[in-house]
């Protein structure tokens, strides 16, 4: 095409002298206004709802009609099945200007769909931007995006003049189809059939500019007050088609490509894990928090909220803090200014209350926060985790902590939960995100009683272990009890904490006072899931230490309890276990025990009659010697 050919004002360019002249000259000042750049492109973006992975593409060298897509992904932790998309074609892209190289484009211009004009006009105008100054023979689009690249139209106003733009093409029954002035191009449900394994949606369209709104149950876009039912629209465009490759735009913005957008969420995700189930009072946990970044380019705030309860303390500092993106963990440094620059902890309430931004968190002195405002999400924020390449990724923030009490039986279980959030440009605030993860403790009581099973005998003394099982080999580690209720190990069984039978206030005595209870109990308390070793070191006075039981405690995920190995001596009912003690070995016959103490005398004897036979050999072989030495 020679150079007429750039003439906006038609055949009449080709008229010769001055009135050509004329003519070409205005047609290259139009131009001028409609081309978009790199930098364009990039503010469009900022105006989606859907935000773009380039708000703006085009077919390089290439006819409006080839083939081209628009993939559409959710953000990490949610799905986009159960919502349908519609794409509504806003133009075709021309003269395109590639690259040197050829592999990327520079700049191109948008010819406007038919019906698209009027419906621009009215956006314009609803969005306050001025267009007095739009040649006649330039159309509102093109106009509007000149601005945006010029700043003369904000980035505000082109996310007005989108929303706009969007309630005029779904038209007056507000619902896609029926009255739409422009024929929209594909609707997508997304569901098990079209929904890929990655979760990503494909649209399949010709290659141009769009725009996409999300459609609910019967086509719905809005709702009766005129407010978007599900997600906001986005102008959205494809990449540059050219001998059936797909060119990006020489420079990107902050990590977005063209033909790809990030789906706003209608709930943000997030979930709350631990490493453990279950956990001793006195041991640390560290847990996890599973969320996602939104599309930070359309973000008003973005935040987390985790307070714990009932047995945990929100961290003291960002000390235990760890931060990973996609599940790889940071650098150091943005790591140090993540934690830094936004973690508020109980005592920086005031700041974060300051900071946060339309956000109504609830102010717990046991709980820590994250808030993010839009200067955050820049480049050249140190805290390059808010880089808006990251819009859609896992975001995982893992702590660790102590437990310092909470226990199923007394309905107070120990947990901690989180909440997370955004809320957009526009004010629309998808539903918050709730985790929550229990952190269990259990408790089992050994009554002491004398052989009938119900007086109870004051005074014996246990210990207990936790006990792990590897294979063939068994591993006892004994544990220590502090005044406070904190469970630690001890470095062998005789630095490990004694407990008496009726001693319920841990204080190493049986008092008058304690000595009046009708039971006589241990309550060994705030422990974790798992199997336990109690051994029964000495008897309560007046009793027998000929038949003290060792038996083994475990404590089913559920606080379930099951006793082994305590004979008959030893029972468990109502995840209470009771141990007999007996004053003689003729009252281990009411038990039903006395084939143990029979083993247990026929077992001394062999031993006895062991060392006689030592000793009596030991005797006559130095008989024997001092005989021949003789």
């Amino acid at each position: 095409m020679g150079m007429w050919g750039w003439c906006w004002a038609g055949p009449a360019c080709a008229l010769p002298g001055p009135t050509g002249c004329r003519r070409w000259l205005e047609g290259m000042t139009l131009m001028k206004n409609i081309v978009v750049t790199r930098k364009l492109a990039a503010l469009a973006l900022a105006s989606a709802s859907i935000l773009g992975a380039g708000a703006l593409a085009g077919t390089a060298v290439a006819a409006p009609t080839d083939a081209a897509s628009i993939t559409l992904r959710p953000i990490a932790g949610s799905s986009l099945k159960g919502r349908d998309f519609t794409a509504y074609k806003l133009g075709d892209y021309a003269n395109v200007v590639k690259s040197a190289d050829g592999t990327t484009v520079d700049s191109f211009s948008v010819t406007t769909a038919t019906g698209v004009e009027a419906l621009a006009a009215q956006a314009a105008t609803d969005a306050g931007i001025d267009v007095s100054a739009k040649n006649a023979s330039q159309d509102t689009l093109n106009y509007v995006l000149s601005g945006s690249e010029s700043g003369s139209v904000s980035a505000a106003q082109f996310r007005a003049f989108a929303n706009s733009l969007a309630k005029g093409l779904v038209g007056a029954d507000m619902a896609v189809g029926g009255d739409d002035p422009v024929a929209a191009a594909k609707t997508v449900k997304a569901d098990d059939t079209t929904v890929a394994k990655d979760g990503t949606l494909n649209l399949d369209l010709t290659e141009g500019y769009y725009l996409i709104v999300e459609n609910q149950d019967g086509d719905k876009v809005l709702n009766d007050d005129g407010t978007f039912a599900s997600g906001l629209p986005i102008a959205l465009g494809t990449t540059f088609q050219d001998n059936g490759k797909g060119l990006q735009l020489s420079k990107d913005y902050k990590g977005y490509a063209l033909g790809a957008a990030v789906v706003k969420s209608n709930t943000i995700p997030v979930v709350k894990t631990a490493d453990a189930d279950s956990a001793k009072v006195g041991d640390d946990v560290t847990f996890t928090i599973k969320t996602a970044f939104p599309n930070l380019l359309d973000t008003k705030t973005f935040y987390i909220s985790d307070t714990a309860s009932n047995g945990f303390t929100a961290p003291a500092n960002t000390d235990s803090f760890t931060v990973k993106i996609d599940g790889k963990a940071v650098s150091d440094d943005v790591k140090t200014a993540f934690l830094e620059e936004k973690v508020f902890h109980p005592y920086q309430k005031a700041a974060l209350n300051a900071a946060k931004d339309g956000v109504d968190l609830t102010d717990d002195a046991n709980s820590w926060s994250m808030v993010l405002n839009p200067a955050d999400f820049d480049n050249g924020n140190p805290c390059t985790l808010f880089n808006a390449a990251n819009a859609g990724k896992s975001l995982e923030i893992s702590y660790t902590v102590q437990k310092t009490g909470g226990d199923d039986q007394d309905a107070t279980v120990a947990k901690n939960s989180v909440d997370a959030g955004n809320i957009y440009n526009e004010g629309q605030v998808p539903s918050e995100g709730h985790g929550e993860k229990k952190v269990n403790s259990f408790d089992f009581d050994v009554d002491k009683t004398a052989v009938d099973g119900t007086t109870p005998v004051f005074g014996a003394a246990f210990k207990i272990a936790s006990t792990k099982t590897a294979g063939d080999a068994t591993t006892d580690t004994w544990l220590v009890r502090a005044a406070d209720g904190k469970w630690s190990n001890a470095a062998d069984e005789a630095g490990a904490t004694t407990f008496l039978s009726g001693d319920t206030d841990h204080d190493g005595t049986v008092s008058d006072a304690e000595a009046k209870a009708k039971k006589a109990s241990i309550d060994f308390a705030g422990l974790a899931a798992g199997t336990y070793t109690v051994k029964e070191t000495a008897p309560a006075a007046g009793y027998s230490s000929a038949a003290l039981p060792t038996f083994t405690v475990t404590i089913a995920d559920d606080g379930t309890v099951t006793i082994a190995n305590g004979g008959t001596l030893v029972s468990n009912k109502n995840d209470v276990v009771t141990v007999k003690n007996i004053r003689n070995l003729g009252e281990l016959a009411q038990t039903g025990g006395i084939g143990v103490i029979i083993a247990t005398l026929i077992a001394a004897i062999i031993a006895t009659g062991a060392v006689v036979v030592i000793r009596r050999g030991v005797k006559n072989a130095k008989a024997e010697a001092a005989a021949l030495r003789a």
